[in-house]
Parts: C-alpha cells; sequence; structure tokens
C-alpha cells in the first residue's frame, strides 16, 4: 500500500531542512485567532546552519565547504561600520566603544548572515577591578544566543515590545551539582526575572527598573523583511549544498570502484589454462570443489597461440558527474549572490572576468549595509545614551 503524506505535508509542501517547521509557542505570548494575516514566526534551524558553516554535518560535507566562504567574504566586505556625529565627545565615546567590541561586532555580523538572527544586549555595569582604573562603570556588550531569544511584536508597528530570553544554567557547589532555567523579559523601563529550579549565584528573582523608556537590546534581523526572524544566507543554497554531496560522493565511490584496472581472459582451453598457471586450482575443479583463484604472486602467466589477456579500464570513472557538478556549483553562485571567483576559480576558465563580475558583489554588499543601518544606528544611540546616564 502507498503511503500517503499527512495533512501537514499536504499543506506546507516541501520546505527548506534551514526553517524549523512549527511556529513558535512564545511562552504565554502565544495568541490563536482567525486573522488573514500574521507574520511568519518560524526561524532558522540554527543547529544545522552552523554545522553547514564549520562543515561539520556528515551528509553535506562535500559540499557545505561553500557556506563559510560565502558568509565571511560578505562579512569581509561589509566590514566594522564606523559611526559619525557633529558632537566631539560623542564621536569619541562611539570611537572608543568600536574598538572594545570590534570582534564582537564582526562576529554579530557573521552570526546573523549565517543564523538569520543576533541578538546584542547592551548593558553597564560597574567597574571594581584593577583591569579598566579609567572606569568607574563600562558599556557592555552582551551577545545572546539566538535560540534563547523570543520576541512579542507590536501588532500595529511592528516594533519590539517584549523580548524574552531563556537561559539553561547549571553549576556545583558544596552540596552537588544543581541546575536551573532562568527566564528574563525586558520591556522598555524594566527587566523581570524569574528562576525555575535551583537558585543560582549572583541571580535574583523579581523586577529591575532600569529607568530608560525602551529597552537596550538590538535585534540584527538578516533579510526577512516580511517574517518575525531573520534569514539565513545560507537557505536559498541548501539544496544545492545537498545535492553537491549527493552527487560528489556517487563520483567518488565509483571511481573507487572502477579505477584499479580488471584483469580479462579469452581462453580457448580453461582447463589447460587452470593447469599450468593455477595448479591448487584446477585440483580443486577435479575434486568437485569451488576453486579458489587468485592472481598474488604471480608474475607470469602462459597462454596459447589462441588465448587473449587485458586490462579492463573506464575511460572516465566519474561520466557525467562532472558537468553536473558544475551545473549544482553556478546554482549557489546564482542563488548566493556571489561571484565565483570569490571560491578560488581560475580567472581564466571562468565565465566572467573578475572586473565584470565585482559590480555583482559591490551591490550585494552595498545592499547589505543599508540593511543593517538601522540596527546599527539604534546600537549606537543605546551606547550614547546609556553612556550619558552612567557618567
Amino acid at each position: 500500500m502507498a503511503k500517503t503524506k499527512t495533512w501537514w505535508g499536504k499543506v506546507t509542501g516541501e520546505i527548506s531542512k534551514l526553517r524549523n517547521q512549527f511556529q513558535q509557542s512564545l511562552g504565554n505570548f502565544f495568541v490563536t485567532g482567525s486573522a488573514s494575516y500574521s507574520l511568519d514566526s518560524t526561524t532558522v534551524d540554527y543547529k544545522l546552519a552552523r554545522e553547514l558553516y564549520d562543515n561539520t554535518r556528515d551528509d553535506y560535507k562535500l559540499g557545505g565547504g561553500f557556506a563559510a566562504t560565502i558568509i565571511n567574504v560578505k562579512a569581509g566586505f561589509k566590514g566594522v561600520p564606523s559611526f559619525s556625529s557633529v558632537d566631539e565627545e560623542a564621536q569619541e565615546t562611539l570611537n572608543s566603544f568600536v574598538e572594545a567590541n570590534r570582534s564582537k561586532i564582526y562576529g554579530t555580523l557573521v552570526n546573523s548572515m549565517r543564523d538569520g538572527d543576533a541578538y546584542v544586549w547592551i548593558t553597564s555595569s560597574v567597574v571594581d577591578n584593577g583591569l579598566f582604573p579609567e572606569q568607574k562603570k563600562r558599556i557592555m556588550y552582551n551577545v545572546i544566543p539566538p535560540e534563547r531569544v523570543e520576541t512579542l511584536l507590536d501588532p500595529v508597528t511592528g516594533d519590539v515590545i517584549t523580548y524574552k530570553i531563556t537561559t539553561p544554567m547549571k553549576w556545583a557547589d558544596s552540596d552537588g551539582e544543581k541546575q536551573c532555567t532562568i527566564t528574563q523579559f525586558l520591556t522598555a523601563g524594566q527587566v523581570e526575572t524569574q528562576i525555575e529550579g535551583d537558585q543560582p549565584p549572583n541571580v535574583q528573582q523579581g523586577t529591575v527598573d532600569t529607568g530608560l523608556d525602551y529597552i537596550p537590546m538590538v535585534h540584527f534581523k538578516n533579510k526577512g523583511y516580511n517574517m518575525q526572524y531573520g534569514q539565513s544566507e545560507l537557505e536559498p543554497i541548501e539544496p544545492f549544498l545537498k545535492a553537491y554531496h549527493d552527487v560528489m560522493l556517487h563520483a567518488m565511490q565509483g571511481s573507487k570502484m572502477h579505477s584499479t584496472p580488471k584483469l580479462t581472459f579469452r581462453l580457448s582451453d580453461v582447463e589447460s589454462f587452470l593447469q599450468v598457471n593455477m595448479p591448487d586450482a584446477y585440483e580443486q575443479i577435479k575434486q568437485g570443489q569451488s576453486p579458489s583463484i587468485s592472481l598474488d604472486g604471480r608474475e607470469i602467466i602462459f597462454l596459447q597461440d589462441d588465448d587473449e589477456s587485458e586490462f579492463l579500464e573506464v575511460t572516465s570513472a566519474i561520466g557525467d558527474a562532472t558537468t553536473l557538478l558544475k551545473f549544482i556549483f553556478y546554482n549557489i553562485v546564482d542563488a548566493s549572490e556571489t561571484p565565483e571567483f570569490v571560491f578560488g576559480v581560475h580567472t581564466p576558465s571562468s565565465q566572467a572576468s573578475v572586473t565584470e563580475q565585482m559590480p555583482v558583489l559591490i551591490r550585494a554588499i552595498e545592499a547589505k549595509r543599508d540593511h543593517f543601518s538601522d540596527a546599527f544606528d539604534r546600537l549606537a544611540r543605546i551606547v550614547l545614551d546609556l553612556t550619558a546616564n552612567t557618567e
């Protein structure tokens, strides 16, 4: 009996493996209803996206190497932003902040393009050690893993009105191993902390007033213009990475199987051939046994006048795989909006010169800079406000 698709499969059809299929519950935020339109609240499969980027997923290994190149080249060309202010003191504050957090900012760009989402929580903390004697308070750049964050949006403006951060925690003390789940609700003016499980050190349950009329969190959302969460740069090419892996794997397996030449014989008298060259096998046949035939250690084979011997070799072990791999490669190039020379293709063999392909990359980088400009603008304003409030 043929298997039938489930109702979910009929409704959704084929879904990218890099996109979680089910809507997030958002804890107490989830609201059901019969509205005709709502934002897509699915998220990227962060684990798979990171495995593709690190090329640690076995069933993508031979095609996953393209992923890191696509992300790193775009992040590298985009670079860490520089802020400009007419106020000299504000300019100095922003310059100092960028220099102190340059690696984290670059990592945020990589994470956002890889995972689709990156969250940065800007906080101010009291510095009471000798590492920063010039600072009484320090503005902290805190990177929050996207899988721990859920958002509640204003239904009219689409702005985030609450961030929910869920953090599992494990530690050990004199009483043994302990664990808990810390849930924080960030809203304008306060942070509410709930603890489920053991009481962790240095964390208190309750609500703390921040004195701010905004949430000091920045969501770096890649693409996803009409979605609640972002989209990974790897989503359009994930099927092609898998196809490239499969084709390459099959080609390599075929090459391994056929790369060793096979010795063949055309014999006029098999028994005479075996009696002369393989007497042990000949005796086994005479006794009615299955012969064990091996050419190991036999440097000379004697043939009769009508006998023939030759090696069979495959002209091309991978056959048409080369053409198919090139086709898949150019699909990766097109879908990722990344010129082929970025992947290390020899320029004379490219279909277009570097000069002709470079404008494509430049436009893609400019689009990325424009896309993230609002998030970086918000980041700079938060830094300046917290700096003014902590002086």
